[in-house]
């Protein structure tokens, strides 16, 4: 994976608007975070299809969403780079979009299985003490998340 992963990276660089995208939705599926800097910078390509595939791929990895902003999504990856893409999954379970709390939830129950009791349909407060004890079985097993 590590050779297929740097391949499609370089791939992002090409001008075959078709290639990068596919690349890009690979990476997203990969949740390849090494590429989240070149992703990123796709925002501004000139094929929409490209830009729409980056939007996708970086909501699948970092369990955000900045839409198309270049600027926002810079911020948050200047601010949040160094974290381990634990802490992204897990901050995606208090995330305003249904849709990203659940993409988190899937895969944090992939990873532990259903540890917190979390509903990604829950209301927010009972969302928010799931998310909790997702935080506090993570810590309890030698991980550092907050």
């Amino acid at each position: 994976l590590t050779t297929l992963r740097a391949k499609l990276r370089t791939d992002l660089d090409g001008t075959d608007a078709k290639k990068v995208q596919h690349a890009v939705e690979a990476l997203g599926e990969l949740h390849d975070t090494q590429a989240v800097q070149q992703l990123i910078e796709l925002l501004e390509h000139r094929d929409p299809r490209v830009v729409d595939a980056v939007g996708r791929s970086l909501q699948n990895i970092t369990k955000q969403d900045f839409g198309g902003s270049r600027f926002r999504w810079s911020g948050w990856w200047r601010r949040h780079q160094s974290e381990p893409r634990l802490q992204w999954l897990l901050a995606g379970l208090v995330h305003p979009s249904a849709l990203i709390r659940s993409a988190a939830q899937d895969e944090l129950f992939e990873m532990s299985g259903d540890v917190a009791s979390y509903r990604y349909d829950q209301p927010s407060g009972e969302r928010d003490q799931a998310a909790r004890r997702w935080v506090d079985w993570w810590q309890s097993h030698g991980y550092d998340v907050i």
